[in-house]
């Protein structure tokens, strides 16, 4: 039984860290998503819809985070630290996006 417990010790990741993982996980995945949208979607609209989900979802937790009270407000406002992930990476899409356009023109 030591062997079973030494070796998952081995293995054992701090939750910190799996959360950092997660967070940078969502943020890369919506970095992809924008660029892509950035690049292939020739509506405005289509661009800007990412960004907006993100934003609207980080609204809705605030105002629900604030109508509710405890627990449940640190719930809804512990989502809505989520969401600022996504949101960065959406900018960062952006952020390329506008660079690559910048060099082209010059």
């Amino acid at each position: 039984m030591s062997h079973l417990y030494a070796l998952l010790r081995e293995f054992y990741v701090d939750p910190l860290h799996l959360t950092v993982f997660f967070l940078v996980f969502i943020m890369l995945a919506a970095f992809g998503i924008q660029l892509f949208l950035c690049f292939r979607a020739k509506a405005l609209w289509l661009r800007f819809s990412l960004p907006v989900l993100f934003l609207g979802l980080f609204v809705l937790f605030i105002v629900l985070g604030m109508a509710h009270s405890d627990f449940e407000r640190l719930a809804y406002f512990i989502l809505s630290v989520l969401t600022l992930a996504p949101m960065a990476g959406c900018g960062a899409g952006w952020g390329i996006w506008y660079l690559i356009q910048y060099q082209h023109k010059s």
